[in-house]
């Protein structure tokens, strides 16, 4: 884990150098941190995530991923969320995911 404040100077170290770059447009990059909110929809007896915010994060960014690309997942979803959902680096992912 990562405290914001107590690392404030590398953050600011690795900003001023570029190697640091926050946006909200998909750019090439080596990698990509997709920090997005995961609600909960209650409906049934077991709360399920909604992963709205995380598919248009990876739609976003999918044209610009590459087999080499690491893309690192930080939101509240529970283990195993997302272990089922693939996407071809390239492209944008299925409509049906």
């Amino acid at each position: 884990s990562f405290n914001l404040y107590e690392g404030n100077a590398l953050v600011r170290a690795a900003v001023q150098s570029g190697n640091l770059v926050a946006g909200i447009g998909a750019v090439e990059a080596d990698t990509y941190i997709l920090a997005v909110p995961t609600p909960f929809v209650h409906g049934g007896q077991i709360p399920l995530p909604d992963l709205k915010y995380v598919e248009s994060a990876a739609r976003a960014i999918a044209p610009k991923v590459t087999s080499a690309s690491l893309v690192i997942l930080e939101s509240t979803s529970p283990v195993g969320t997302t272990a089922n959902r693939h996407y071809q680096p390239g492209s944008p992912p299925p409509a049906d995911q």
